[in-house]
């Protein structure tokens, strides 16, 4: 029965320790840079001290906060660079699991805006 409690504590310890690991190291782990067409920008306000957005593309969704880990710090000014029906290459980092996990967003979070891209308008003949 000791032995049992040993091995439940050392695989929580091991958990423990790969969670706390895959947090620290996410912002350099899966940055990556993509390009987005913005379909809907959503305010979320839970808090009274933060705002963040989800930003709503046509292949994903995206959120803008502030965090920690990520090192960022500029919600507002991402925000005012991003219009709907806009495209943009974006760097985002996050892991997209597609459900909600303890400690780790559902969405991967934008951190920063490169440039926006130039949408092609599409000439019909008659």
């Amino acid at each position: 029965m000791k032995d049992i409690f040993k091995l439940i504590f050392g695989l929580l310890i091991v958990v423990i320790i790969i969670g706390i690991g895959a947090k620290y190291f996410e912002s350099f782990v899966t940055e990556e840079t993509i390009q987005v067409n913005i379909a809907k920008i959503e305010r979320i306000n839970n808090h009274p001290d933060e705002d963040y957005f989800l930003v709503h593309t046509n292949d994903e969704i995206f959120e803008n906060r502030n965090h920690y880990f990520h090192n960022k710090q500029d919600v507002k000014e991402i925000n005012k660079l991003l219009r709907v029906g806009k495209a943009y290459e974006v760097s985002v980092v996050g892991y997209n699991f597609g459900i909600d996990l303890p400690f780790f967003s559902k969405y991967r979070n934008i951190i920063e805006v490169k440039k926006e891209i130039p949408v092609k308008k599409i000439r019909r003949l008659h």
